[in-house]
């Protein structure tokens, strides 16, 4: 039987053959950490996907999309594109599968495939449409052309509308604003399309438009207006024409000087004084936004482990944690707003390296005052990745210079525990604290049993106890004096127990 859509190597060892078209797409050649949400965010591009199943032990995966055609255009595109789809970076090989539907513990459609042991099917209501470093080419007249009559498959250009325009937008203006998330800006051209200002952005990569898309997404670039709505683009490259203000190239490595620029000089309040987003380029010439300063950018993220709720007990340690925010395109990335710019500048200094679920943080300040909340209805607040804690009663520092400012310490192998129940046995703590790593030495504090020191063998394996049992938690339900839980924070005396 003819195989109309598989984009599988004609080297390999087994041959899959289709029986025919079906909403159903199956996926194989995955990359190991891909997840369910990778998947049918690459499927959104081209309809809603109902459901999807990665199967556990295996490099593959099936999605079940809302109908067959939309199955078919999937698979067309990529046939007529001559290229595979790519997945977390990695070209990956779809056909149509032999079912017509997900069911939640289907028979195994191939060899070692699904078994009763794989988590049910995720529904995702909506879902975003990203496939991550595909930027498919496809040659267009003109930048502005080639909008009307492509779909919006991400890659490394991303597709501005700047809705209540207060103010004239030039490309300067918004390579100063899209340029604070990393990556590097090769090309941005303004034009007016249906009486909206537009702009495509080209970016080197496919990483850098994401996290930019991601942060930006309807914040405005002035306090009075020009909201940015943010979408990807199909385009291969944005085509700048000579002698155009509206359009620059920046790929000569020259970057943008922010001060005295021609294109700045006549914006209204120049972003100098107007940006709801950024502080200036030169902190020392220009005031940078209210309340800039307060969140920072975390990365190197486990997606697969960190969760909002980690990010609020592990960097509650050094503030207070207002939002955290993880990245709904980018996941391995994390917004976390704290109560003041003192707080934040702290985290950076702290957290700088420390290990978390196999990898170590890579942290900065982020130029935005506030961590947004997700519009209702959108995936981004199903998923619940975004987190707000401004009345969380675990909060440790609304009284400047308590105590617990005082004792604030960077993460390490000791820990310090409070709020114990009296009644506790050593023994029993010593066997909760184990269950995160090697427990080396354990200790009451002099005159009370509410107290304790505990140090572990390495820092990783203290930083998932705090995560674990700070708190009203579960996992060490019976062993608080009180409903609060175990206050547990990172020893300043380190390992002078």
């Amino acid at each position: 039987m003819e195989v109309k859509h598989s984009f599988g190597d004609a080297t390999s060892k087994k041959t899959r053959v289709e029986t025919g078209p079906s909403p159903v797409l199956f996926f194989w050649n995955l990359p190991v950490n891909t997840t369910e949400a990778d998947v049918t965010q690459l499927c959104a591009n081209f309809g809603n996907p109902v459901t999807a199943l990665r199967l556990k032990g295996k490099n593959q995966a099936f999605v079940q999309m809302c109908s067959m055609e939309a199955a078919t255009q999937l698979l067309d595109y990529f046939k007529n594109q001559g290229s595979k789809p790519v997945i977390r970076g990695e070209p990956v090989d779809v056909q149509y599968s032999s079912r017509t539907h997900i069911s939640k513990k289907p028979d195994s459609e191939y060899p070692g495939g699904l078994n009763s042991g794989v988590p049910n099917m995720m529904v995702m209501p909506g879902a975003y449409p990203v496939h991550y470093g595909q930027s498919p080419a496809q040659p267009q007249s003109g930048a502005a052309q080639g909008l009307a009559n492509m779909p919006d498959l991400p890659g490394r250009i991303l597709h501005i509308n700047i809705t209540n325009p207060t103010h004239p937008v030039s490309p300067d203006i918004l390579y100063y604003v899209f340029s604070q998330y990393g990556g590097t800006i090769l090309r941005i051209v303004c034009f007016e399309k249906n009486n909206v200002q537009q702009a495509l952005i080209e970016f080197s990569d496919a990483n850098a438009a994401l996290v930019a898309k991601s942060v930006l997404q309807d914040h405005s670039v002035f306090t009075d207006g020009c909201v940015l709505r943010i979408d990807h683009s199909k385009l291969s490259t944005v085509n700048v024409r000579a002698g155009d203000p509206n359009s620059r190239d920046y790929s000569a490595g020259l970057g943008l000087s922010l001060m005295g620029s021609p294109a700045l000089s006549g914006a209204p309040l120049a972003l100098s004084q107007a940006s709801s987003l950024f502080s200036a380029a030169q902190p020392q010439a220009r005031a940078p936004a209210e309340g800039a300063g307060k969140c920072i950018l975390v990365s190197n993220l486990s997606i697969e482990k960190v969760t909002p709720l980690a990010l609020f007990k592990l960097f509650g340690t050094c503030g207070d944690v207002m939002r955290v925010k993880i990245l709904f395109n980018k996941r391995d990335n994390a917004l976390i707003q704290f109560r003041n710019e003192a707080q934040a500048s702290q985290a950076v200094q702290l957290m700088q390296n420390v290990p978390l679920f196999g990898a170590k943080l890579r942290i900065a300040i982020s130029r935005l005052a506030t961590v947004a909340l997700p519009p209702p209805g959108s995936a981004e607040l199903f998923e619940g990745l975004t987190q707000d804690y401004e009345n969380s009663p675990l909060h440790r520092f609304k009284n400047p210079g308590s105590r617990n400012e005082q004792n604030i310490a960077m993460p390490s192998e000791s820990l310090h525990v409070a709020n114990i129940l009296e009644t506790a046995e050593e023994q029993s703590l010593v066997q909760l604290f184990s269950a995160f790593g090697l427990v080396v030495a354990f200790k009451f504090l002099p005159n009370t049993r509410k107290m304790a020191s505990v140090r572990y063998s390495t820092t990783e394996s203290a930083v998932s106890a705090l995560i674990a049992l700070h708190g009203a938690s579960e996992a060490a339900e019976g062993f608080a004096g009180d409903s609060k839980g175990l206050m547990i924070s990172f020893s300043k005396a380190g390992t002078g127990m």
